[in-house]
């Protein structure tokens, strides 16, 4: 089972996360900051972080920079969520693509975001916020 390393200081976003990937098959760990992220990196070497840009302690873009800078024997794959769907410096310091996790309706209707993974694989980003949206009117 693939694994993804979720990190958010929003638990309520965590857990819409990690019920919507667990459903596409993911074994799901979660950090409430870039700090507890870094740990939980090291400790379980996943190939997939997808992390928020704005969070207390360590933030996104210090999360990439440390990741990037440590000397690991695997590459993960790291894509940054803002809400604001600018990414200051996400790739320049190191991730490997940026989503808006706010994005609009009419952008969740056309053609899904394609997140392609560095072994072939993808993920459906455009299915993660159809169902986030879906599940989030459903409340």
């Amino acid at each position: 089972m693939r694994q993804i390393l979720v990190i958010d200081d929003d638990p309520t976003f965590r857990r819409l996360v990690r019920s919507l990937l667990e459903r596409g098959g993911y074994e799901v760990m979660e950090a409430e900051d870039g700090a507890e992220g870094f740990e939980r990196l090291l400790a379980e070497r996943p190939p997939i972080v997808v992390s928020d840009w704005a969070m207390p302690n360590m933030n996104g873009l210090e999360f990439v920079q440390k990741v990037r800078a440590a000397e690991l024997d695997w590459y993960p794959y790291i894509l940054v969520m803002t809400a604001s769907g600018e990414q200051p410096g996400a790739l320049d310091a190191g991730a490997d693509d940026f989503i808006n996790k706010l994005a609009s309706r009419s952008s969740m209707t056309g053609k899904p975001y394609m997140v392609r993974l560095s072994d072939g694989e993808t993920l459906e980003a455009g299915d993660y916020f159809r169902s986030l949206l879906h599940e989030s009117k459903a409340r």
